[in-house]
């Protein structure tokens, strides 16, 4: 059982290329919905928030959007954020996810030391949610990718989604259309020390 949830783990690919045409089952988003908020979270706050995209004409926004910021972002950012519009634009389905910072607004009050760490507690929390749904979209054969950089548009998604809270990543999720060899890691005593 170990050895063999080890290599799931480790099989796991982001996938940026979908399926055209193949929609993801309300079951199926529910399913990596259910995985994502199973999982820990300090002080059992669950910060996250989802929001389902599957509209085209959502997507489509997204996209013209992000495509439009990318000409303001310095080389590199740029390029990136192409590219991650490239990835929505062919998705069948995008996860918003937010903080709802309920940590921090309960402790806000106490300074920033406080503040900081609550924010942290939130963000950590969250990317374990993430990775459960990047794990669990994997389990029954989707392919998902994390899209950080799209946190440069914020605002303009914020705008788009009616939503208020803190936007922590964007997800595209769709039925694989690649298949993406394992990327170099480094080495286990490369990222370790034994006290």
């Amino acid at each position: 059982m170990k050895e063999n949830f080890l290599t799931f783990i480790k099989s796991r690919r982001t996938i940026r290329k979908y399926k055209e045409g193949r929609i993801v089952p309300s079951q199926t988003i529910k399913d990596i919905l259910d995985a994502g908020r199973s999982c820990q979270s300090a002080h059992n706050m669950q910060p996250w928030k989802f929001v389902v995209i599957r509209k085209k004409s959502v997507i489509n926004r997204i996209v013209m959007m992000s495509l439009k910021k990318s000409k303001h972002l310095h080389i590199g950012f740029n390029i990136l954020l192409k590219e991650a519009s490239s990835v929505i634009a062919q998705s069948p389905l995008l996860i918003a996810v937010y903080n709802t910072k309920p940590i921090s607004k309960k402790f806000s009050n106490l300074g920033y030391q406080y503040k900081r760490l609550c924010g942290l507690y939130e963000v950590q929390s969250i990317a374990a949610a993430i990775q459960n749904m990047s794990l669990a979209a994997s389990y029954v054969k989707l392919g998902l990718a994390w899209l950080g950089i799209m946190l440069f548009c914020e605002k303009e998604i914020n705008a788009i989604l009616c939503e208020q809270n803190d936007l922590m990543a964007l997800l595209s999720v769709g039925y694989s259309n690649e298949s993406p060899k394992p990327t170099r890691r480094k080495r286990i005593e490369e990222i370790s020390d034994y006290i």
